[in-house]
């Protein structure tokens, strides 16, 4: 009531932090990857990386920290889960479809592709990565 009273209002805790503790509390350490920016855990990092520390995409993030810039940065129980769904609404149908397109090793289409390293590199660049 003091607090009302000299027009100090009570200090809540924000949505994110509120999220953070909820995250917190249902998962354990290994169900959660932890931002290697500001030191959160998240389910999926991705998403949080471009909305809050401004990547344009978890791919520039990765690149940036040295991760594995063609994967997902995904806990093991999601990463299970996410396949069990592929499989269930038919998602595994249309990737084994585009089988035939995937190069292989030694593929002669494959030396066609020249931008990768240049994208990669110009993405370094853009993020001030020597």
């Amino acid at each position: 009531m003091v607090a009302k009273a000299v027009g100090i209002k009570k200090m809540s805790k924000s949505q994110s932090e509120l999220w953070q503790e909820k995250l917190l509390r249902n998962y354990t350490d290994k169900q959660l990857v932890e931002c290697l920016d500001c030191g959160r855990m998240f389910r999926q990092v991705g998403s949080h990386v471009v909305q809050k520390h401004g990547y344009k995409t978890a791919k520039m993030y990765r690149l940036k920290h040295g991760l594995d810039y063609k994967s997902g940065i995904l806990p093991d129980d999601l990463r299970a889960i996410k396949a069990q769904h592929v499989r269930c609404n038919g998602t595994i149908k249309n990737l084994a479809k585009g089988e035939i397109y995937r190069f292989k090793k030694g593929d002669g289409r494959a030396s066609k592709i020249v931008s990768s390293y240049f994208k990669y590199k110009r993405m370094n660049k853009n993020m001030g990565v020597k």
